[in-house]
């Protein structure tokens, strides 16, 4: 995966005021151009001693160390294009001056092949230091001074990086703040959650429809369930069963079924297979519904 980079680096802060971003490139000395590359050869490393990079799904509840990749035309991929996609940057060291408002920063590098990679961290650490302007001290001559200036930190590594068909993520949760997952998935899920009825045609999502355009965890279980294979391969009669062991209630409409209100959370849980029961104390069943999972053989 580590490619060589060129010479040609630099380094990009995102603002967003009144939740508009703006790109400001921020003039270099030749020695932090090697410090970036340096944290790009140090995510890349990371990357790559991986036992495994599954991946990326919506509805998943990541560590924050987790590494997963996310492919390009996946649903919530806008914002990521958008940002891969930016270049003539207006060069402004100015921009360092609205600190409190940078939510991340890029380095951009050259691969020398016509494609670039860009590594992106959100901005916490950057800015940290800005808090502390007239309480750093440093070495002037032979004695301690105050450091009357702004500085900004940079960090080890970054939280995922931009390749020209995929991204590679490091640290989850940084990854959907900085693409905005929330509000792409949001954007979309009416109209994906219809498309679902295509391949359950058993099931009504109209109502459900509606109720996922407004809940961002429901969302991103229907983002979820999109990526599986196996939707038209759903038995109605297991599917009704299992509603009922796990407690889903469920109504009918036009011979179709459908999440009864209150429910709709719950039957999203079961389509993604989140949503299961165990019964080992006699006459006293559990349900639980599990953040993350994951299919192991028998």
């Amino acid at each position: 995966m580590t490619n060589p980079i060129r010479t040609n680096v630099k380094l990009i802060v995102c603002i967003a005021e009144n939740k508009e971003e703006q790109f400001f490139e921020i003039p270099l000395k030749q020695e932090v151009r090697v410090i970036l590359k340096e944290i790009l050869e140090t995510t890349q490393k990371k990357i790559s001693q991986a036992k495994e990079i599954s991946e990326y799904e919506p509805a998943e509840k990541y560590d924050s160390s987790d590494i997963v990749s996310f492919k390009k035309g996946s649903t919530g991929y806008e914002k990521i294009k958008y940002i891969y996609e930016q270049q003539n940057f207006a060069k402004d060291c100015q921009a360092l001056n609205h600190s409190e408002n940078i939510i991340y920063y890029m380095g951009v590098f050259d691969k020398g092949d016509g494609k670039k990679l860009i590594g992106v961290k959100k901005a916490n650490h950057f800015k940290s230091l800005v808090k502390s302007k007239g309480l750093l001290l440093a070495q002037f001559d032979d004695n301690l001074g105050i450091l009357d200036t702004n500085v900004f930190k940079l960090d080890s590594d970054f939280d995922f990086i931009i390749e020209s068909n995929k991204v590679l993520i490091c640290n989850p949760k940084a990854f959907e703040f900085c693409a905005q997952m929330d509000e792409q998935l949001l954007e979309v899920a009416k109209k994906n959650t219809k498309d679902l009825e295509k391949k359950m045609k058993f099931i009504s999502f109209d109502g459900l429809a509606d109720y996922v355009s407004k809940h961002s965890r429901a969302a991103r279980l229907i983002a979820s369930i999109r990526l599986r294979k196996d939707l038209n391969k759903i038995s109605e009669d297991k599917l009704k069963d299992h509603c009922l062991k796990t407690g889903v209630n469920l109504s009918e409409i036009d011979g179709k079924i459908t999440p009864s209100k209150k429910h709709e959370l719950n039957f999203l849980y079961v389509l993604d297979r989140r949503k299961y029961s165990y019964e080992l104390i006699e006459d006293k069943p559990e349900i639980y519904v599990a953040n993350s999972r994951k299919q192991v053989n028998r």
